[in-house]
């Protein structure tokens, strides 16, 4: 499988005391707009997979999101990490790093994909919780 690219993540945030970031665009390329923006700030960030995101995808591992949200990763139809602290007691999966969840979040984003897209695994009847 190809290795993964790195990603721009575009977010905006109000100017107020209490906002958080808002996810306006992700893409390989992103420049944030050229006007600053009267009611906040725009952020321009690089994700870069790490190490061991590259060896799951050259492994051949499958990345999705649960209905719950959760992101996961497959390996032959075993999953071996999440977010989910239930996914990783009840499967003996490992833990996803922050870093690790914010990139592959971005990444199925930008493929398209969403929390109702069910895993082969899952479509197979295997619960979900």
């Amino acid at each position: 499988m190809p290795f993964l690219p790195s990603l721009s993540v575009l977010t905006h945030t109000l100017s107020t005391a209490s906002a958080i970031p808002r996810l306006v665009d992700i893409g390989l390329s992103l420049t944030p707009p050229a006007d600053a923006a009267s009611n906040g700030v725009y952020q321009l960030t690089r994700l870069v997979p790490s190490a061991r995101v590259q060896t799951w995808r050259r492994d051949g591992a499958e990345f999705s999101m649960s209905p719950m949200g959760a992101i996961r990763v497959w390996q032959k139809q075993r999953l071996v990490a999440s977010e989910c602290v239930h996914d990783r007691q009840a499967h003996g999966a490992a833990p996803l790093n922050p870093e690790d969840y914010a990139y592959l979040e971005a990444f199925l984003l930008l493929e398209g994909r969403a929390w109702n897209d069910l895993h082969p695994v899952q479509a197979k009847g295997h619960d979900d919780a």
